[in-house]
């Protein structure tokens, strides 16, 4: 069995239901990293494509992801390696972007390369098409300054983001949930509205279930706590 992605459950939810209600066969990832999501996604998607900067990173993912015959592993820069794959993409996908490399991942022959080229990245695939599904991770780091190790001239703030997305595509239907920031065209937005107020839903449930479980605990630890002090203060 697959291991689970890097992102909460919620997400892959969300993906998946954007996959089966708009037929999207191809997930595009900027940041293998361990390989992970990208195998998530291989039992997912039919093709999947994932880049990672770091050489290391990408040898250990390529051994043990060789297994997989619809994952293209890709070695180098985001920006550059998206602006030369794009052609050959020519339907909507899915793209997760977490090419964010912050300084406790980075590797030696990283230290040349921007901490989060997000902004680049946008703007490559915003020149191939507008009609993407974008999925950005890290959405905390956006949206509050950065402390380190982290650079906050190298990360763009959330403001920054939004403007190049309306650029991309003055339609698309935005939103920030559970620390990812959501970008999809506009015949897609009730789709991502509706799962997301579905797995709201869903978890208030789950925590409305959970209260006796609570009261009842707490009964019982109450009840017993008079005779683990007696136990004690006789063995004491």
């Amino acid at each position: 069995m697959a291991n689970e992605p890097n992102f909460r459950h919620e997400i892959t939810q969300l993906m998946t239901e954007i996959q089966s209600k708009k037929d999207v066969s191809t997930f595009i990832e900027t940041g293998t990293y361990k390989g992970v999501t990208t195998e998530w996604a291989a039992n997912e998607f039919n093709h999947v494509k994932s880049i990672e900067l770091s050489d290391e990173l990408h040898k250990d993912s390529s051994e043990r992801l060789n297994k997989y015959g619809n994952i293209d592993l890709i070695q180098g820069d985001a920006v550059e390696e998206l602006s030369r794959i794009l052609p050959e993409i020519s339907e909507p996908s899915i793209f997760y972007l977490d090419a964010h490399i912050g300084r406790t991942k980075k590797t030696d022959a990283d230290f040349n390369k921007k901490e989060c080229p997000l902004i680049p990245t946008l703007e490559v695939i915003g020149e191939h098409s507008d009609d993407h599904y974008l999925f950005i991770d890290d959405a905390s780091n956006f949206t509050t300054p950065r402390t380190p190790p982290l650079s906050n001239e190298e990360w763009p703030d959330i403001q920054d983001i939004f403007q190049i997305l309306e650029e991309v595509n003055s339609e698309y239907y935005i939103v920030i949930y559970h620390n990812h920031i959501i970008a999809v065209p506009p015949d897609s937005e009730e789709i991502v509205k509706q799962k997301i107020m579905t797995l709201k839903q869903r978890q208030r449930d789950d925590e409305v279930r959970t209260i006796p479980q609570q009261i009842l605990y707490t009964t019982w630890k109450n009840a017993l706590l008079p005779t683990a002090r007696y136990v004690y203060n006789k063995l004491g």
